[in-house]
């Protein structure tokens, strides 16, 4: 008896994805985790550092006061972007989710966890990598500008003079 447990765990598991299936959250659960995570824990943190811009801790909390300022940013941001280009997602997750498994929803609320949870400062990481390439983009932004302006202003010039 002991060989056939012996033997019994020792053969792989080959259930392949039936393993992530039985391991997603049910539909109800993901909007009131998504909720708590991207908005209700986000007002707290924030309300708290605005609170504390005027104690002891004033530097911490303007450092704070950013971060999430910024959070607030990118959570506008990509619910605008979400509006006009959500089918970009949609296709993608549509068709992981028809072939395989369907995990839109878990994948966002994983972003929400990963962006807001204090344990695992991957806000705090992007807003470094935003800061340290800011001026880069700026710079490239204002090339681009002024190349677009020079463009216009010679087409206007072109129709108008003819």
């Amino acid at each position: 008896l002991a060989q056939v447990e012996k033997q019994s765990c020792s053969v792989p598991d080959r259930r392949g994805l039936s393993v992530l299936v039985g391991a997603m959250l049910p539909y109800f659960l993901i909007w009131p985790l998504w909720f708590s995570f991207a908005v209700v824990l986000p007002v707290i943190n924030s309300l708290h550092w605005l609170l504390a811009l005027s104690g002891p801790n004033s530097k911490e909390a303007q450092k704070q006061v950013h971060l999430w300022l910024f959070y607030w940013l990118l959570f506008a941001s990509c619910g605008l972007l979400n509006h006009y280009l959500g089918w970009i997602p949609d296709i993608i997750f549509g068709t992981l989710g028809y072939m395989v498994i369907d995990i839109q929803q878990e994948v966002y609320l994983g972003i929400a966890v990963a962006l807001t949870n204090p344990m695992f400062p991957k806000l705090e990481t992007l807003l470094g990598l935003v800061d340290s390439h800011s001026s880069e983009v700026l710079k490239k932004i204002h090339e681009v500008q002024t190349q677009a302006s020079s463009k216009v202003t010679a087409a206007v010039k072109g129709a108008f003079a003819g």
